[in-house]
């Protein structure tokens, strides 16, 4: 502390500004001796403390290394100056500030208030830039969003884009958070009808276990639930689905055409004269020609129900044909009863179907 004679050594003295600013028991007793051996330097030492009370009021943050460089700046361009002496006081850093005599025109401190006033333009553009330099360099954490259905639910979602999907029972469609920003891609299981919000700049692509289907504006089915063939249907616009097989098949689908895929990337398509098969986004169940034990199954997801079979005659195929809309389970079967000879007894979500014996 030998070296403290002006008022720039003590301003630029990292534990004299740390004790003016946060002062303690132990730095009031080392501050209080240090200028009671120092009378000579009493008057540069109260000037310097009004300057870290000036400068302390100003609220900004930055690294030390920086704010270090600009000290040291200021401190190059300081002219050394003499101090007038005063008499030694009580060492309190509020009593001495209010009972001292101010003399006028103090023209270092009217230099520090300038030089506190660089300081802090000079930092504000130095962390606003910082800042931007670490949004730019700190990747966003990226986040999926999963949206997923039960046995007997059916749900509508809006993406980001303005996408509409129609979510079938048993049915998940996911996504991440970096959706519209770098692509539009969603991954599905189950059944989902889209109605694509046209982007020809960022195309949407729907994943299934099989297949990848890529769309602009356009409205199509998938069906991919786990363990059986995945179907696209296209309703309007144009999809590409390719597979994901070794071979990488591609196929380009217009409005009115169906394709069908498995594991192994066999795909078949074929044009529908009629999209029955997609009434369920509109609470319509169709049966065509449908095997029983497949309509059951149907019957399950889409009630959220289990159904069991009683004294159900092997070996006998029995299809039914039939359309429903907005109609209860109850109703459903016993509408399938009349053309076939069975019971039911539906207790919550269990049902029984117990099919009569033929008399011989």
């Amino acid at each position: 502390m030998k070296n403290l004679k002006t008022v720039d050594d003590f301003v630029l003295n990292a534990e004299f500004r740390n004790w003016v600013v946060h002062p303690s028991v132990s730095a009031n007793i080392f501050w209080e001796k240090w200028l009671q051996a120092h009378p000579d330097k009493e008057a540069n030492f109260q000037e310097a403390v009004k300057v870290v009370q000036t400068l302390s009021r100003i609220n900004y943050k930055t690294d030390k290394d920086f704010s270090d460089h600009i000290w040291n700046k200021i401190n190059s361009r300081l002219d050394e100056t003499s101090a007038s002496e005063r008499e030694i006081v009580p060492l309190n850093i509020q009593s001495v500030t209010k009972n001292r005599k101010k003399k006028p025109g103090s023209n270092r401190l009217i230099f520090w208030s300038l030089a506190a006033s660089i300081l802090l333009l000079i930092t504000s553009v130095y962390v606003l830039f910082h800042e931007h330099l670490v949004e730019m360099q700190e990747p966003e954490t990226i986040t999926s969003v999963l949206k997923s259905n039960p046995r007997g639910q059916k749900s509508t979602i809006m993406l980001p884009d303005g996408t509409t999907v129609i979510l079938n029972s048993e049915s998940s469609l996911s996504y991440t958070s970096e959706f519209l920003n770098q692509e539009r891609k969603v991954t599905l299981q189950g059944e989902a009808f889209f109605e694509v919000t046209e982007n020809p700049e960022i195309p949407f692509i729907v994943e299934t276990r099989n297949l990848t289907t890529t769309a602009l504006g356009t409205s199509f089915n998938v069906n991919a639930y786990p363990n059986d063939v995945e179907e696209v249907t296209l309703v309007t616009g144009s999809v590409k689905v390719e597979t994901h097989e070794a071979m990488h098949n591609t196929t380009i689908l217009f409005p009115g055409e169906m394709l069908s895929a498995n594991g192994s990337g066999i795909i078949q398509k074929m044009k529908k004269t009629s999209f029955d098969h997609l009434g369920w986004k509109d609470g319509v169940i169709v049966f065509q020609d449908t095997p029983l034990k497949e309509a059951i199954a149907e019957l399950e997801k889409w009630y959220g129900v289990d159904i069991t079979l009683r004294n159900y005659p092997e070996g006998n195929d029995m299809n039914f044909s039939g359309s429903f809309r907005n109609d209860n389970l109850s109703n459903v079967l016993k509408s399938l009863s009349y053309t076939m000879p069975f019971d039911f007894k539906i207790t919550g979500k269990k049902a029984e179907v117990n099919f009569k014996q033929k008399r011989l």
